[in-house]
């Protein structure tokens, strides 16, 4: 019993860079999204000025989206701590998971700062393919997650996973 444990836990660890070495989406998502970016850069026909406003938003988006998706990620290892101790706490895990909450809300909000910041520098015309842009990605990416979910198998039961976002 214990060979085929430590057999599986190796074929574990040898697979795992082949697995990661998939982007995320499958093998054409880049491609995808390039495409994409480039379709709403001729549908928004924006000039220098916008396109170098346009960088600047994208860059703080993601600087703050790096900063809330590091603080999730201590935030789930301490709710994993949490339930891997001796003596579960349940006010502990529920301030634990709320904060983790907490900042995918804040990760959201920034999303919807983004979205207000770019629709003030396009003009209505260029709103409009913005918005039907931004309407497109998100049933694509609901699309994506309903796959992934049934990739998996479902919800997840039990304690969370630390790199479960």
């Amino acid at each position: 019993m214990k060979k085929a444990i430590i057999a599986v836990v190796v074929m574990l660890f040898a697979a795992f860079p082949y697995v990661h070495a998939q982007p995320p989406g499958g093998r054409f998502a880049g491609e995808r999204m390039k495409e994409r970016q480039g379709q709403l850069r001729d549908a928004l026909n924006l000039t220098d000025q916008q396109e170098a406003q346009m960088k600047k938003l994208r860059l703080d988006l993601e600087r703050k989206q790096a900063q809330v998706q590091s603080k999730i990620r201590m935030a789930r290892l301490d709710v994993k701590e949490i339930y891997l101790s001796d003596k579960l706490d349940r006010q502990a895990i529920e301030k634990a998971m709320k904060q983790v909450s907490d900042l995918q809300y804040q990760g959201r909000m920034n999303r919807v700062d983004f979205w207000f910041s770019v629709n003030g520098i396009l003009t209505p015309e260029q709103q409009k393919a913005w918005k039907h842009h931004v309407i497109e990605m998100g049933g694509e990416m609901k699309e994506r997650l309903r796959g992934s979910m049934r990739h998996r198998g479902g919800m997840m039961h039990g304690p969370p996973d630390s790199d479960m976002e």
